[in-house]
């Protein structure tokens, strides 16, 4: 498989990255309802939970704005706490 990535010419087009992604998910049994869409919005807040900044993910999104970035995010009760405590931290 490493081998026919680095040999591709282009990106996977969408309907080839969604075609993919509706074979995978037949195959492992996830929710039927979950999309190509759900994995970019989950890996947007996998990488909000591990600290990444909020302009960076933007960035590996594509985004011309911030605004845009926010809605693909959630913030966890990690990230809540983390906020929390960092503010503490700078109020002590």
């Amino acid at each position: 498989m490493n081998q026919r990535l680095q040999q591709a010419g282009a990106p996977m087009s969408v309907s080839a990255m969604q075609n993919a992604f509706r074979l995978a998910r037949a195959e492992s049994g996830i929710h039927p309802q979950a999309t190509v869409h759900t994995l970019r919005h989950c890996h947007a807040t996998h990488l909000l939970k591990e600290g990444v900044s909020l302009r960076l993910i933007s960035q590996y999104l594509g985004h011309q704005s911030l605004d845009v970035t926010v809605i693909y995010t959630h913030l966890t009760a990690t990230n809540e706490g983390q906020a929390r405590a960092a503010l503490e931290r700078l109020l002590a």
